[in-house]
């Protein structure tokens, strides 16, 4: 292999870097890109081999370039000569994926049969792959989740439209907030039946994620949960748990029947959103998947969704009509009592978005003197929901069908 001058150095950090996509493949990889956990992106680019190693040179880009290579704006040859630092690296890479003798070098100071020619305008496709979500979850030490645009007329390369990613983001963020009501509704039931206690500021937690950066083979957005527990191999987290209801709300929308079961709790605002969200995925002709990884408890879960699996699932959900009744468990205050019509208001001591306007039943009216402004009360109340064909909103009812003062 050529000579190369430079200062030999460690770089550990290049163990971090995930790969995004092969740019340039013939008989393998020849230009790859990748990325570092913060969201820098670097480029590989191989140059020279021998019976031990393959040589490449590493050196950070910003993606406004690569998108102007990939778009054939600018040669290879001036991204590589024009790189903003004038620094990169000489890596060699053995058969196990081991870096060896990592030198950082001046441009200027490359072998000539090294840099590319000067008309060396890109012509190839992007070999799309799958960002490997397992070394970002082993790097933040907690589940990785991401929502993934794929290509389309207003999808690019790291790219996306606007417009579509505001409103897929409003809607997207809607949905959320209604199942992470009906997940913690469901585990307080569940512990009330148990007669066990439930960790509601844990499951607050963990259903609750910040975004954390995104993936550019197409368009990724990735979040993490804000709680950080402990994790261990093959044992569901909480995260685990609340991403999967998540993962089959989606999926089971295609089956109206095994929809219609699923959504028997949920907050029938959310359906008017996930409709919004499918007119968008439908209108920008892209793809629309989930994709959850969790390397501390191995767990993985996913959910695929094209624009014309989009469209099915938007005509069928225009058709249904729903009318449930349930019990919804919520602690917390009263905000606003009337004797005489027995109407009363109740807000979540937690969550001031967790409310209910409603009236009492006939006992729990003949008891309402009882209540004290400044105690806190676990309620029951029966909630019931219909939403019919051309409303954009449900019909909601609730009557309160118990009150105990908590201590």
């Amino acid at each position: 292999m050529e000579k190369v001058t430079g200062i030999d150095i460690q770089a550990d950090w290049l163990n971090d870097l995930v790969k995004v996509s092969d740019l340039i493949y013939f008989e393998g990889p020849l230009l790859s890109h990748y990325q570092s956990i913060s969201g820098d992106d670097y480029l590989f680019y191989w140059v020279d081999t021998d019976d031990t190693y393959n040589r490449w040179l590493v050196f950070n880009v910003n993606i406004v370039k690569i998108q102007d290579y990939l778009n054939r704006r600018i040669s290879l040859y001036k991204l590589i000569t024009e790189i903003d630092s004038g620094m990169l690296y000489k890596v060699d890479i053995d058969k196990d994926i081991q870096y060896h003798n990592v030198v950082m070098l001046y441009v200027h100071k490359l072998p000539e049969s090294y840099i590319p020619d000067t008309d060396s305008i890109y012509c190839f496709e992007p070999v799309q792959e799958q960002v490997d979500l397992t070394s970002f979850s082993k790097n933040h030490n907690q589940g990785i989740f991401q929502a993934y645009f794929g290509n389309s007329g207003k999808v690019g390369y790291g790219t996306i439209d606007a417009e579509l990613w505001a409103n897929s983001l409003i809607q997207l963020v809607e949905i959320q907030k209604g199942l992470k009501k009906d997940f913690i509704n469901q585990k307080r039931k569940q512990a009330k039946e148990n007669d066990s206690h439930i960790e509601l500021k844990v499951w607050r937690e963990s259903t609750t994620f910040q975004y954390i950066g995104n993936t550019r083979n197409s368009f990724g957005a990735l979040f993490k949960p804000i709680h950080e527990g402990i994790m261990y191999p093959g044992t569901k987290s909480y995260e685990d748990e609340f991403v999967d209801y998540v993962i089959g709300f989606y999926e089971s929308s295609s089956d109206p029947e095994v929809f219609r079961k699923y959504i028997q709790g949920l907050d029938k605002k959310v359906l008017n959103s996930y409709k919004s969200f499918l007119k968008t995925i439908t209108a920008a002709k892209t793809n629309f998947k989930l994709n959850w990884v969790n390397a501390g408890s191995l767990h993985k879960s996913s959910s695929d969704m094209d624009y014309k699996k989009a469209g099915s699932i938007l005509t069928h959900l225009e058709s249904l009509e729903f009318s449930d009744s349930e019990d919804i468990i919520i602690t917390g205050k009263f905000t606003a009592l009337n004797l005489r019509t027995g109407h009363y208001e109740f807000e979540d001591f937690e969550d001031e978005t967790n409310r209910s306007k409603g009236y009492f039943d006939k006992d729990r009216l003949d008891a309402a003197y009882q209540i004290k402004w400044d105690k806190i009360y676990e309620v029951v109340i029966k909630r019931k929901e219909e939403l019919k064909t051309g409303n954009k909103k449900p019909t909601i009812t609730d009557l309160l069908i118990s009150f105990v003062e908590q201590n």
